[in-house]
């Protein structure tokens, strides 16, 4: 009898699992598998090469120059503020030439680096 009880319900699902339509399903869920597998290792390649990218352009110079300006102008902005004596259009004009200063540097330095660089 204990072997009846253990060996019906192997029986009975070795009998199911051969039936066509189990087959269909074994197979769908098989693919389906597989296709999320594949849709799991497109997005993580994916966010790979978007991390990259992202850690490569905080590199750039150009990325480097617009973080050091912001920052510049944000404690220009907050030491007008803490200190209370600059009017905060002050603060403002006085970043926008430190700003306008800089770009005017930058052009005249890279303008005289591609002199430099250009054979006479």
């Amino acid at each position: 009898m204990p072997l009846a009880i253990v060996a019906v319900p192997y029986l009975w699902k070795a009998l199911l699992d051969r039936h066509p339509d189990s087959l269909e399903r074994i197979a769908a869920l098989e693919v389906e598998a597989e296709y999320d597998a594949q849709w799991r290792q497109v997005q993580r390649e994916q966010n790979e090469s978007l991390i990259e990218a992202y850690r490569n352009a905080q590199e750039k110079p150009e990325v480097k120059q617009a973080i050091q300006s912001l920052t510049e102008k944000a404690a220009i902005t907050r030491a007008a503020q803490i200190i209370g004596m600059v009017d905060m259009h002050d603060a403002t004009n006085a970043a926008k030439q430190l700003g306008e200063e800089k770009r005017q540097l930058q052009a005249a330095t890279d303008e005289y680096e591609d002199r430099g660089s250009r054979p006479n």
